[in-house]
């Protein structure tokens, strides 16, 4: 079962604007990686620092973030929200960062699945089941060499109905 760990539970910061929804479905779904390391919650938070403080944005630029070594999904500005994470694609995506560096780092076969399971349900609630890489729209290996190599398998379990069902908790049901 894919865990969804809530804005307030990994310690999140109120945004410093106003969140801009987006037209649903959206037409993208985006992969990157933070190149940072995986320390789950504690990850997240730094990346909403940089983001905020260095950056100036109003938030953590990605819809969701996921830890390969807790094996859970972070709520970023969520869904239907628009973000900040590929420059042109903001306001009609949403995103999905793998924390770690798959530039140098394998992508555990635990994080195939569970990135196959949330692109599975993401394409069945808000939109695409497959997954684009952020170089795809900008000049950068992001997501990283070693997530390239997956994302051909990844993309075509996504789209495929899981067996069993993916028993969804009702904090990722669309609407929630």
């Amino acid at each position: 079962m894919i865990e969804l760990v809530r804005r307030d539970a990994w310690g999140a910061r109120p945004p410093t604007g106003k969140p801009q929804t987006i037209p649903t479905p959206v037409a993208d779904l985006f992969i990157h990686h933070s190149v940072g390391q995986d320390n789950g919650a504690r990850s997240v938070r730094a990346t909403q620092d940089f983001h905020q403080k260095t950056r100036n944005w109003s938030d953590i630029g990605y819809s969701v973030l996921y830890s390969p070594r807790f094996r859970s999904f972070f709520e970023g500005r969520g869904f239907g929200i628009s973000q900040a994470a590929q420059r042109g694609h903001n306001s009609s995506a949403h995103s999905v960062c793998i924390l770690g560096n798959y530039e140098t780092h394998r992508l555990p076969e635990t994080a195939i699945e569970d990135l196959r399971d949330f692109g599975h349900w993401h394409g069945q609630t808000w939109g695409p089941a497959n997954y684009r890489p952020h170089r795809d729209v900008s000049a950068t290996a992001c997501p990283g060499r070693n997530v390239i190599d997956v994302l051909e398998r990844l993309n075509d379990q996504a789209i495929y109905p899981l067996t069993p069902a993916l028993d969804l908790p009702p904090t990722l049901r669309r609407g929630d």
